[in-house]
């Protein structure tokens, strides 16, 4: 999907899989656009990279030590793959999926994805949506809103977008 600023003409290039952004082209004070995104330049890259270039990476975001947590009274335990943690979520993160565009204007997509009940390991199926939005400033300019939100239909845990 490439989302587009009119006035400025910034472009926003956004991947379902993972809920990437892939590029992000603003105009530089020649006039011309750069991209000042970190990232691939095709899907395949994306898939087998170990890194988290631009997506959403998982429940969490860091580190869960010794790949466990206790939620009243019960333990969860979670798969290792930071060494002894359980890193952003687990081996199979947010960032392996291909979520479902809920809608999407000409400057801004809402991209969903649904994490059933214990997927690696954490209870409550959890339901993720992000919109990308390219917003106008008063000074012409343009800003890149990324906002999280999640539900779900029972306690877990989950890492605030704030």
């Amino acid at each position: 999907l490439t989302l587009t600023h009119e006035e400025t003409g910034s472009l926003l290039k956004v991947c379902t899989y993972g809920a990437t952004l892939v590029d992000l082209c603003i105009p530089n004070n020649r006039g011309t656009l750069d991209d000042v995104l970190l990232g691939f330049d095709n899907l395949k890259a994306y898939e087998e990279h170990g890194t988290y270039l631009g997506c959403a990476v998982g429940r969490v975001c860091s580190r869960i030590a010794n790949a466990e947590f206790v939620l009243d009274g019960v333990v969860h335990r979670l798969p290792k793959n930071n060494g002894e943690a359980c890193h952003h979520g687990g081996p199979v993160g947010f960032n392996s999926y291909t979520w479902d565009i809920v809608e999407s204007t000409l400057s801004s997509v809402k991209l969903r994805h649904v994490s059933p009940h214990k997927d690696q390991g954490f209870p409550g199926t959890l339901t993720v949506t992000v919109e990308y939005a390219l917003l106008p400033t008063d000074s012409g300019a343009v800003v890149l809103s990324i906002m999280f939100s999640a539900t779900t239909d029972r306690k877990t845990v989950v890492t605030s977008p704030t």
